[in-house]
């Protein structure tokens, strides 16, 4: 028995009622993408915070900037797109304060508690993770596992891209995803 996937588009007609400000059509592509918006986000290691803020910002900007894109049949790419460069920007935002926390710390400006303050404790901990999945792009074969985890590529498409059979893509995938795994769990 197979499971069918709803597969998640938008018409012409409500690709141009979206341009023209109509609220329906905003609520209809708020409805029909929310959970392909929250997919991306959780492949790209966002905790729930983080991913509630992503996804409202990521609808902000469809909102905004609907008017930029001309053809409706490359919404879902470009509604993509949106996802993951608003998901960069939230880890440039977090590499910037961690390196404001560290130069904070080192001058003993602040006495962190993370009992006292747990916004903090799980910003440092997505900035760990950060800095784990850096150490994992720097292994051998690690541009595989951000193609896949970070930029959504498939197996699939990554394979062809490097031109090697997907066994070999899965298998590295695994020994990489057993190796972020190891890191994570020496915190």
């Amino acid at each position: 028995m197979s499971v069918e996937r709803k597969k998640v588009g938008i018409d012409k007609q409500t690709f141009l009622k979206l341009k023209k400000g109509d609220q329906k059509a905003f609520k209809y592509v708020y409805d029909a993408y929310y959970g392909f918006v929250r997919f991306i986000g959780t492949k790209l290691f966002l905790d729930k915070r983080e991913l509630d803020d992503m996804v409202q910002e990521v609808f902000i900007k469809v909102f905004r900037k609907v008017d930029d894109l001309d053809d409706y049949e490359k919404f879902t790419p470009w509604l993509a797109s949106i996802c993951r460069n608003t998901i960069y920007d939230m880890h440039r935002s977090n590499n910037k304060l961690k390196d404001k926390l560290i130069h904070e710390l080192d001058a003993d400006a602040v006495e962190v508690s993370h009992d006292k303050d747990p916004n903090l404790k799980n910003t440092i901990d997505s900035l760990i993770v950060l800095e784990i999945v850096k150490a994992i792009k720097s292994e051998k074969g690690g541009d595989t596992f951000i193609d896949f985890y970070i930029l959504g590529y498939t197996a699939a498409e990554i394979a062809s891209k490097n031109n090697e059979a997907i066994s070999t893509v899965t298998s590295r995938l695994s020994r990489l995803r057993t190796k972020f795994k190891e890191k994570i769990s020496k915190l």
